[in-house]
């Protein structure tokens, strides 16, 4: 799913890797720190609370020549054919796969924070409560009724922080995915496909669900500072921005490029980092271009798909925040309004 050496505002970059299974990662005002960092961040990886906006506007100007909507993004969602954009004003747009409703936000509901599935996706919204659309066949709409401060999502599982450590999840556990071991006091989280990993205070990892290619068993000793779970493998930063990977490595999505990432996002059989300068290494199975990002715009954030095959980021332009998407585009996930 995704991982950020530092969090917020130390880098430019930010990435997100997936499927049907997809987490956001949002950089925050947070300072920088250690796995002990408690605030939400998005994107990673969950939601400020924090928020500005007061209500969605009426809607962007289009302008009196007829031209079409012109958004500013400040996140982006990855799902398994579906994608979901943050705008600046809290709007939660979405684009490709709606067969389940997945790419249907509820209306006049202003977000902070946003996450991808397989088939549904969730945000946060000015309330701090869960809100979950699209399929419901495991159970993925059945949303906490208490605020939250981060949301995770995953392939068809989802969790939330609750405060004061408490961490909720619902949706698909055929493996065990949902559930969290006992006794662990996670700071952070990311989803997978069909499992999940978290990093509790002091730095420490440990990854639970289905264990494809020892994506759960072979979690490393190392302290870290973040990770992030995908289809069949999992990848994970130290402290120094080090990465780590493992777990299934048959596409070669185990085997980061770079010596060092800012962040880590990954996905359905490919990984993405930040550099930290902008710019972004993905690598692993490429049978969509899954694994060649546009080049010539700094990254800010990217989310990429644990059950699909195509990513997205935000970037910074000279007007607003753009997002752009590569990959397979059979549903139109790939073609950002």
């Amino acid at each position: 799913m995704r991982v950020s050496t530092t969090l917020p505002v130390c880098l430019v970059a930010m990435l997100l890797v997936g499927g049907p299974i997809a987490c956001s990662i949002v950089f925050t005002d947070e300072p920088c720190g250690g796995p002990d960092d408690t605030g939400p961040d998005t994107h990673d990886t969950g939601p400020d609370t924090d928020t500005d906006d007061t209500g969605p506007d009426t809607g962007p100007d289009t302008g009196e020549t007829g031209d079409p909507p012109s958004y500013s993004f400040r996140s982006v969602a990855v799902g398994g054919q579906h994608t979901c954009g943050l705008t600046t004003d809290g709007q939660a747009i979405c684009w490709g796969d709606d067969t389940d409703g997945q790419a249907t936000p509820p209306p006049s509901t202003t977000f902070v924070a946003l996450g991808a599935g397989k088939a549904h996706t969730c945000g946060v919204n000015d309330t701090d409560r869960v809100v979950c659309w699209g399929n419901d066949t495991q159970g993925q709409l059945l949303v906490p009724t208490r605020p939250v401060t981060k949301l995770w999502v995953g392939g068809d599982h989802s969790c939330a922080l609750l405060g004061a450590g408490e961490i909720e999840c619902w949706g698909r556990d055929t493996e065990g995915q949902a559930t969290l071991p006992k006794g662990a006091q996670f700071v952070k989280l990311s989803l997978g496909a069909l499992h999940s990993c978290g990093i509790e205070v002091g730095g420490a990892a440990s990854c639970w669900g289905a264990d494809r290619g020892g994506s759960v068993s072979d979690v490393p000793s190392d302290l870290l500072d973040d990770i992030t779970a995908g289809t069949d493998h999992t990848c994970a930063l130290t402290a120094k921005g080090a990465p780590i990977c493992w777990g299934s490595a048959a596409q070669g999505q185990t085997t980061p490029p770079g010596p060092q990432y800012a962040l880590l996002d990954a996905g359905n059989q490919f990984t993405c980092g930040a550099v930290g300068d902008g710019r972004l290494d993905c690598w692993g199975l490429d049978d969509a271009g899954q694994t060649v990002p546009p080049t010539g715009v700094e990254w800010q954030r990217v989310d990429v798909s644990v059950t699909g095959k195509h990513a997205c980021g935000t970037y910074i332009d000279d007007k607003s925040g753009g997002v752009a998407c590569w990959g397979d585009n059979a549903r139109g996930q790939t073609d950002v309004p």
